[in-house]
């Protein structure tokens, strides 16, 4: 946790860390904030250890009565959809516990939860009703930028599924423009197929900002269309 709070990323150690922890019989001795630190900690580094994301996320289901704060509970599955881990039983498993602390989250923990869930693409009607978008919208003006844009992709989420659970219009609106204005830099490996879609006499257009506010690196025209 220190070293992924410091941003310092050191992967050899890292390794040896998360080896050690996966091959331990048990994780008798992890309590809830043992179990979040850790998978924070990995996903903060941007660092995956499939084998000790399997142990943690057993021993979460286990312990899922125990994880008293909340926080706890977003930053755990915040990680494990930030590295890619989305078991569809560990979300469903903390949906219902999650419900009913519903207001005791923050801000940041509502977003990460909506965030990770859009992510592990686990809809749960036990969670995300009329109380969950209300929840949203009470807090709608402590938001960071970052919790804004995570919002707006759970909201996207809600109208893949046609699920009808909509985001009030001003704060959809104000989610989508944080997601928007998210910097963005163009690659080498972009720049390069442009050019060869040029040479090749395309007509296109760049960094094409679409409707649901992601942005196409390049838009062919093809035809009349």
């Amino acid at each position: 946790w220190a070293f992924a709070t410091t941003g310092v990323s050191h992967s050899v150690l890292f390794k040896k860390i998360g080896d050690h922890v996966a091959g331990l019989a048990s994780l008798d001795s992890f309590n809830s904030q043992n179990l979040s630190s850790t998978a924070w900690a990995y996903a903060t580094g941007r660092l995956s250890h499939r084998r000790l994301f399997e142990k943690l996320v057993t021993e979460a289901a286990v312990l899922k009565d125990d994880f008293v704060q909340t926080q706890h509970i977003a930053n755990f599955l915040w990680a494990c959809s930030t590295v890619g881990y989305t078991d569809e039983r560990q979300f469903s498993t903390f949906a219902p516990v999650i419900a009913v602390k519903l207001a005791q989250c923050n801000e940041q923990g509502l977003a990460n939860i909506g965030w990770a869930y859009s992510v592990a693409i686990v809809p749960s009607q036990d969670l995300f009703n009329g109380c969950f978008t209300r929840a949203y919208a009470s807090r709608q003006s402590a938001f960071s930028d970052e919790g804004l844009a995570q919002l707006h992709q759970w909201q996207l989420w809600q109208q893949e599924l046609k699920s009808g659970i909509e985001l009030p219009l001003p704060l959809q609106e104000k989610c989508r423009m944080s997601f928007i204005s998210t910097s963005h830099s163009e690659s080498k490996l972009q720049n390069d197929v442009v050019r060869e879609l040029k040479a090749a006499g395309f007509d296109l257009d760049e960094e094409v900002l679409l409707g649901s506010g992601y942005r196409i690196d390049a838009l062919v025209k093809v035809g009349d269309g």
